[in-house]
């Protein structure tokens, strides 16, 4: 077993705890991985629509963020991705935002493979979930809004043979059509591979149709990157 933690600010390492054993005589190894250092991301823009501002508040509202623990990770052949929020700057805009981290390590070399950011110009992306599928094809699905589109959800694939540090474009699973108005979000995302098909992964994320939250989940082609999905009500 895997167990992997990163800090919230200012952090540069992985810490990846292996636990192997019996239940009576675990042996526990710790090994520490360098990385970029972690920022606590931005809180998530939204569309400014008015018709979709509540009335009694003037203040913009917000996508709560989080921090930057490590939100989701998979592994698979000795390749170990892990996924968490974090704060970075795009080339053109004027500020930090909400991005998604990936990283890939190797846990038999004990060497990080990969280690990038995913951002949008003028947007904010957060809450990702991955896994791994047989052919060692990434998916992710993740949170995305911007000053004209609510929180919503995206999914994309990351194949084995891609470049280095990018992922396929994101697809979206399902457009949100209201703001998020609470104090929390992100608890709602989720990704599995499919036990019985091994070029697919189960992807579920949360959204907002109207000021309550819903969830909408998906299959995930990394055969042929493609999205089919269905609400939960």
């Amino acid at each position: 077993m895997l167990i992997a933690t990163t800090g919230d600010f200012g952090h540069n390492a992985i810490q990846i705890f292996h636990v192997d054993g019996t239940l009576y005589d675990l042996q526990i190894k710790v090994i520490s991985y360098k990385i970029q250092p972690t920022h606590v991301a931005p809180e998530g823009v939204q569309s400014v629509a008015q018709s979709n501002i509540r009335q009694t508040s003037r203040e913009e509202p917000l996508v709560g963020t989080g921090d930057a623990r490590i939100q989701s990770g998979s592994s698979y052949q000795g390749k170990l991705w892990l996924a968490f929020n974090d704060g970075c700057f795009i080339i053109a805009d004027t500020k930090s935002r909400s991005c998604i981290r990936l990283v890939e390590i190797d846990t038999i070399t004990n060497r990080v493979l990969q280690d990038f950011d995913i951002g949008t110009l003028a947007s904010s992306l957060y809450y990702p979930a991955i896994s791994i599928d047989t052919a060692g094809n990434l998916g992710i699905v993740f949170g995305y809004s911007s000053y004209s589109v609510n929180p919503s959800i995206l999914a994309s694939t990351r194949f084995s043979s891609d470049k280095a540090s990018s992922i396929e474009d994101p697809q979206y699973l399902k457009l949100g059509a209201a703001h998020e108005l609470s104090n929390r979000y992100g608890d709602y995302f989720a990704a599995s591979s499919d036990p019985s098909n091994g070029s697919m992964i189960w992807v579920a994320g949360e959204y907002h149709s109207r000021e309550t939250w819903s969830t909408y989940v998906g299959q995930l082609n990394t055969v042929k990157q493609s999205v089919k999905s269905a609400p939960l009500n």
